[in-house]
């Protein structure tokens, strides 16, 4: 019986907590040929927990706090058709999250861009890291980016 109580509450923490998290790529795991990778918010602040200190440092020379995200996803399609399908889906995305650029990089036939969202009210946004290459088409998406302010520092 404890036992089936001690299962119970585990399944119960595990469900609210991962009830919070939005994938922002829902439709993309049904598109045939592209690879998905959601890493929510519980198993991040498990890898937080193990990488110490250097994982806190990582960005803020940058002014970005990454030590809360809040999820990473990610996509990567390999094949023409895949691409094909992917590169709107992708688009529409920054469109209707009204993401605008950071940087912009293309070099030797592959095309590196990184977009920031809007913040919210907790000064959060999502980075979206986006590389298209020929033969290859790889999206990361890392959530819950706290912006720094450097006039707060």
């Amino acid at each position: 019986m404890k036992r089936f109580f001690l299962s119970a509450l585990l399944a119960v923490t595990l469900f609210f907590s991962s009830c919070g998290q939005l994938k922002v790529f829902k439709g993309a795991d049904s598109i045939p040929g592209v690879e998905t990778v959601y890493i929510g918010s519980t198993l991040l602040r498990m890898g937080m927990g193990s990488a110490g200190e250097d994982y806190a440092e990582m960005g803020k020379e940058f002014g970005v706090d990454v030590g809360k995200l809040e999820a990473i996803e990610v996509l990567s399609a390999e094949k023409p058709d895949a691409i094909a399908k992917l590169k709107p889906y992708i688009d529409r995305v920054v469109k209707e999250g009204n993401y605008e650029v950071a940087m912009q990089n293309n070099e030797d036939g592959e095309l590196n861009t990184i977009y920031f969202s809007p913040a919210n009210a907790k000064n959060r946004s999502n980075m979206l890291i986006v590389s298209q290459e020929k033969d290859e088409f790889d999206v990361v998406l890392l959530q819950g980016i706290t912006l720094n302010n450097k006039q707060n520092d």
